[in-house]
């Protein structure tokens, strides 16, 4: 179903039945991204302490170049 279809038939609607709609959606995509969102964000810090442990574990080299 296109935006447009989704719309006119919305816009059908009572608008109570209207309102209690958007409110499932809301309730249930938005649960969809918080918990994407929360992954996202677990998977970027064990990233950024892959890098820094990466970095730390790294041999120093010398200022003179040797």
């Amino acid at each position: 179903m296109d935006n447009d279809t989704w719309t006119a038939l919305m816009d059908r609607l009572p608008p109570d039945l209207r309102g209690q709609i958007n409110a499932h959606f809301e309730d249930v995509f938005g649960g969809y991204l918080r918990a994407i969102l929360s992954m996202l964000t677990a998977i970027e810090a064990r990233l950024t302490a892959l890098e820094d442990a990466k970095d730390a574990s790294a041999p120093r080299r010398s200022g003179n170049g040797r």
